[in-house]
């Protein structure tokens, strides 16, 4: 039977590292096989590439999450041995432009449900992508009228 889709995991781009103990991006070249080789036997490529923008935060009382980080402060992605999270979506966003042949769902909105209008531009830029809503219900209710714009929209491409 076989797979009938990959996951990537936000490992990637957060913690893996290649031999010489260098970070592996999102974009690294040397993944592009993987996509590729997904694009061939037209298997969709999930990727859960972050989490919300407030984990690359310091967990300080200015923090929206500082609650859920306070109690588990492993979910948090900031300091200096992680890269900034503008970057590693950007490295996505990389990654998905790269591929043209292959569908991909971004988990999460795409790993950006405080940003609509990003994930917008993302989705008219590249039809191959999809995404789901999965885990971010917090982030998009609070922008109501924006999520519904943005569901009518996009109703094809979310999951």
């Amino acid at each position: 039977m076989g797979a009938s889709g990959i996951k990537i995991w936000k490992n990637l781009g957060l913690h893996v590292k290649d031999q010489n103990g260098k970070l592996v991006k999102v974009d690294d070249p040397r993944l592009d096989p993987i996509f590729e080789t997904a694009a061939s036997l037209e298997v969709p490529v999930y990727m859960h590439i972050s989490d919300p923008v407030a984990f690359f935060d310091p967990i300080d009382q200015f923090n929206e999450r500082w609650e859920e980080l306070n109690e588990r402060p492993d979910r948090s992605f900031f300091g200096p041995q992680f890269p900034p999270f503008q970057e590693v979506i950007e490295q996505f966003a990389n990654r998905i432009r790269r591929h043209k042949k292959t569908v991909f769902v971004g988990c999460h909105v795409a790993g950006y449900a405080e940003n609509l209008a990003w994930v917008s531009a993302l989705l008219d830029e590249c039809p191959h992508l999809y995404i789901d809503i999965s885990g971010r219900i917090g982030e998009l209710g609070r922008q109501p009228y924006t999520a519904r714009k943005f569901f009518l929209k996009y109703s094809n491409r979310i999951i």
